[in-house]
């Protein structure tokens, strides 16, 4: 199921992105993803559109969207490659007609699932 962001899910929410980051950017230093963990609670989610998905009460997957750039995707690594990341993108594409974002040129796994879903690099 997926609804609209709720301030309880946010300690979920950053576990979700803390374990899929782990696969998506092991490239980035730990001082790093500290900070962008605090900017996340702090800054990120409290300005952006936010839904969930959840399975079985627990938050699995998130997409956050800035009016239709997509600030961040990210799903929980055990449910990975179940549908999750598809069916957000699709949430995001029912509001918006044309969707961008940025992804590390290193996270070889997110611009797969980009490329995927028919995002083009510029």
């Amino acid at each position: 199921m997926i609804r609209p962001y709720d301030e309880t899910d946010s300690d979920q929410i950053i576990e979700t992105w803390r374990e899929a980051s782990l696969i998506a950017h092991p490239f980035l230093s730990s001082s790093f993803m500290q900070q962008e963990e605090v900017n996340l609670r702090s800054l990120f989610l409290p300005r952006s559109k936010t839904w969930v998905y959840v399975d079985q009460d627990r938050v699995v997957g998130f997409i956050s969207m800035i009016d239709h750039v997509v600030g961040g995707i990210f799903v929980h690594p055990r449910w990975q490659r179940k549908g999750v990341g598809a069916a957000l993108i699709d949430k995001a594409r029912i509001r918006h007609a044309q969707l961008e974002l940025e992804v590390f040129e290193a996270n070889h796994q997110g611009r797969a699932f980009y490329q995927k879903y028919g995002f083009v690099e510029i």
